[in-house]
């Protein structure tokens, strides 16, 4: 308990040190962290069965509330809702490969994702941080996300109180910066204004990120 206590101390003064220093030299910027709350699909801090969050009554909901403090203290939550698992178009599959789930379970534990942030955010901007890309342990890792599953992302996020998303993609070479212009062109941007006009009943939507 005594190292628990000293570790938890430790990172709060870690952190709110650096985010004071960072409002210092940029005030009218906008800063947090990345990844918090903790992203969660399936874990022990939650019932069997329960997908993320579930209903945000659960011992991993709690543990967020020992934090307040830093979501009290910064400018937005930026949760992250990376792509692991590749979602289904048709469903179910002729054959399920592994990393394949459904599009309930996908919503199951995205939108518990937006709702316990905008819970810890009380009112502040929730911003979750997406990906073109799977990063995962299965065989599609670094593959495209594919259109649908960005349409679904968007449309979750915004039924479920987040105030925009983050799209972020890392680039280390000309080829991975040529395959981030050719993923916003085809499948990130026409997935953003598709699912604004579902959204919102319209033609006519925002390809902004």
């Amino acid at each position: 308990h005594v190292y628990k206590r000293t570790y938890e101390a430790f990172v709060r003064t870690f952190l709110l040190a650096t985010y004071y220093k960072c409002k210092q030299l940029r005030p009218r910027a906008q800063w947090t962290f990345y990844n918090y709350p903790q992203v969660l699909i399936n874990s022990d801090l939650t019932p069997r069965g329960v997908k993320g969050y579930g209903d945000l009554s659960h011992e991993a909901s709690r543990l967020n509330d020992e934090i307040q403090w830093y979501f009290d203290t910064v400018d937005a939550v930026v949760p992250r809702i990376y792509p692991t698992l590749k979602l289904i178009e048709n469903w179910p599959p002729d054959e399920r490969l592994p990393g394949e789930i459904s599009p309930a379970i996908h919503e199951a534990w995205l939108s518990s994702m937006v709702r316990e942030s905008v819970r810890l955010a009380k009112g502040k901007p929730v911003y979750p941080m997406h990906s073109a890309i799977f990063f995962t342990s299965f065989p599609f890792e670094r593959e495209p996300v594919e259109r649908h599953q960005h349409e679904e992302v968007y449309r979750i996020l915004a039924e479920n109180g987040a105030s925009g998303v983050i799209v972020w993609h890392g680039v280390r070479n000309r080829d991975e910066l040529a395959l981030w212009h050719q993923l916003w062109e085809n499948e990130l941007k026409p997935a953003g204004i598709n699912s604004d006009s579902a959204i919102n009943g319209t033609g006519s939507g925002s390809s902004g990120s």
